[in-house]
């Protein structure tokens, strides 16, 4: 329990910083930036974001499973070899720019496609690598590649709205940070830590693949799917409603899921290790499990029944009065964030029992679900009404995934005890 709470606290430190950073710098980019720039921003990450999870085909989850580092680095050399051929269809992508904008009602798009398989490439190629970080327990290497991407990215997007390049700035910030912080990363004396990932053995990519082909086969799709769920308000909404609306929305968003992210983040690795390790050697989880669910509520609830009361005012006085409704949006999305505080920093755990295949039910049930609230909203003419349909149903299936998990936990201890 020491080296759990000793190891989260190093991510979190890290992460805490990069994200009061990236928060702090939003009062200036809601004056540097419109709602209609946060719209095109949105849909920018979420068509590059989709396309990451194929650059891995997952992978990066299998690294921290196998009992050597052979097979671990087979397992990294295999995503990265799903990476470059993502990135490459990417390229092939960019003559159809003009059409890919045109479907989503939004031309801003196709001035600035050519950036995604950039974007795509760096992001594909860190989640890889940080997972063998926290295979290799280097936890301060994570925490430095965040704090230098916030940094870079809050810089960037400030001095770019300041010159006054406010229609992509946000953009190009977003592409250029991961691959600053990935040169930053790497330009520290790694050589020890990294050399297994460059004796490339085939044959043992191939046995890697195959042994953990749920990972591409199960997780995979999963991922995409929550994903794509999880920008189904943009995909879906922005031919029906303006990039404006989008952009409030987004913005919302943004803010409510970072500090979410910032925990989970900050967890979810040192936890994943731990979880691992445990089941390596037949021990119990459920008094970790419940020692980790009942603090983060015991925290988040209270919080939160305070902020729904001032979430409004919060958002006019932040951002602007032009943002008021992001804190109302941000009202609708509580419930769903104190439940992903938790299942966020654990949604590893199927993998741990090759339930991969359980969990994909549970996402496709979540994805329709959310599409017939986004309809029902669309049929109505109602924005707003089309988001609190969205985060109810993302509460009751995520609540149900969370309760399957310990049911999955308490079945092991069943085994092992």
């Amino acid at each position: 329990m020491k080296d759990l709470v000793k190891n989260s606290s190093i991510m979190l430190g890290g992460n805490t910083i990069a994200q009061i950073i990236s928060l702090a710098i939003y009062p200036v980019l809601s004056r540097l930036y419109s709602t209609d720039d946060f719209g095109l921003l949105n849909l920018f990450l979420s068509i590059a974001g989709i396309m990451v999870l194929f650059a891995t085909a997952e992978y990066q989850d299998a690294i921290l499973l196998p009992n050597n580092d052979n097979k671990a680095s087979a397992c990294f050399q295999t995503g990265f070899a799903c990476t470059l051929a993502v990135t490459l269809i990417c390229l092939l992508s960019l003559p159809f720019s003009h059409i890919i904008a045109s479907v989503f009602n939004a031309p801003p798009l196709a001035d600035i496609f050519y950036l995604i398989p950039l974007y795509v490439f760096f992001s594909a190629l860190w989640m890889l690598l940080s997972h063998w970080f926290y295979r290799k327990k280097e936890f301060m290497k994570i925490s430095g590649y965040t704090i230098t991407q916030s940094v870079f990215n809050a810089s960037a997007k400030s001095a770019l709205g300041i010159w006054g390049n406010t229609a992509y700035g946000m953009i190009i910030s977003m592409t250029i940070a991961p691959i600053i912080a990935f040169a930053g990363c790497l330009s520290k004396n790694l050589r020890k830590v990294l050399s297994p990932l460059f004796s490339v053995n085939k044959t043992e990519c191939i046995s890697m693949a195959k042994e953990y082909s749920d990972f591409p086969k199960y997780s995979l799709p999963r991922s995409i799917i929550n994903n794509f769920s999880g920008s189904l308000p943009v995909f879906i909404l922005t031919p029906f409603f303006s990039l404006s609306e989008i952009g409030i929305y987004g913005m919302a968003l943004t803010l409510a899921f970072k500090p979410i992210n910032l925990f989970n983040s900050s967890v979810h690795g040192v936890l994943y290790q731990r979880f691992s390790e445990k089941v390596s050697n037949n021990e119990t989880l459920i008094p970790i499990l419940s020692y980790f669910t009942k603090t983060a509520l015991c925290i988040v609830i209270p919080v939160f029944a305070v902020l729904y009361f001032f979430l409004p005012w919060l958002a006019a006085v932040i951002l602007g009065e032009e943002w008021r409704e992001s804190g109302e949006y941000i009202r609708i999305m509580l419930p769903w964030l104190a439940i992903l505080v938790v299942l966020g920093s654990v949604h590893f755990i199927p993998n741990l029992f090759k339930q991969q295949k359980g969990l994909l039910i549970f996402e496709t049930a979540y994805f329709v679900l959310r599409i017939v609230a986004l309809i029902i909203g669309i049929l109505q003419n109602d924005f707003k009404l089309a988001i609190v349909l969205f985060f109810s149903v993302s509460t009751l299936v995520l609540l149900a995934q969370l309760i399957w998990m310990f049911i999955l936990v308490r079945n092991h201890d069943k085994m092992v005890s």
